[in-house]
């Protein structure tokens, strides 16, 4: 039996579009959506799912190439996979906002929501490239995604975070380009100076209120 597989979506604009490229390739698809909680959305997708383990696949996820029939072997089971995304803005490649493979009970076990669902957990990334993230498709979305990413990219504070983050803060070209680098510059900034206040990040009310008074 193919794994589970669960496609997010909220009010994204691509949805649509990338819903039906995903039932193309992956007809047993689900589809969870206008869930608000990034933990409560995984959750829902946990307590649906009749396999141990299932894919996630954002909604502004355009996938280039999965393997649905991917079966893990019983020492990998326990790990959240990731598979390296591009960024169509900056042209970086890697597990940020890609196709992840989640156990079950991992997220079924969940109590309270971490800064990232992702780095929160034990995690081995798919060298891959599975999909593009089409994330820059408003001023408010580029500005929210870069500022989500550049917080946690700030609070990681290694060698390669402050890499990426360079990236993020420097390198933009597209559409709504501006509001990215806006974004992720913002974001740099808030985790230096609010680092015991960086949990708000998965609080949608709160960024939206935060996009508006700028």
């Amino acid at each position: 039996m193919a794994y589970d597989l669960f496609f997010l979506s909220h009010g994204e604009q691509n949805a649509e579009k990338h819903w039906f490229r995903l039932r193309e390739m992956a007809p047993h698809a689900q589809r969870v959506e206008g869930i608000d909680g990034i933990l409560l959305a995984h959750q829902r997708c946990a307590q649906l799912a009749r396999t141990a383990n299932f894919f996630v696949v954002d909604a502004d996820n355009e996938v280039l190439d999965l393997d649905v029939r991917l079966r893990l072997p019983a020492y990998d089971q326990n790990y959240v996979h990731i598979w390296r995304a591009k960024n169509p803005v900056n042209g970086l490649v890697y597990g940020w906002g890609g196709i992840k493979l989640f156990p079950r009970k991992l997220l079924r076990d969940a109590t309270v929501m971490p800064l990232d669902l992702t780095t929160s957990f034990t995690i081995k990334v798919v060298e891959d490239i599975g999909s593009i993230t089409h994330f820059n498709t408003s001023a408010y979305d580029a500005w929210r995604s870069a500022f989500r990413e550049c917080v946690k990219l700030t609070c990681i504070d290694n060698d390669e975070s402050r890499a990426r983050l360079a990236v993020w803060c420097s390198v933009a070209r597209g559409a709504y380009a501006e509001d990215c680098l806006r974004g992720a510059c913002d974001g740099r900034v808030f985790a230096m100076v609010h680092r015991n206040e960086v949990g708000r990040i998965n609080d949608w009310d709160w960024l939206r209120a935060r996009y508006a008074a700028q």
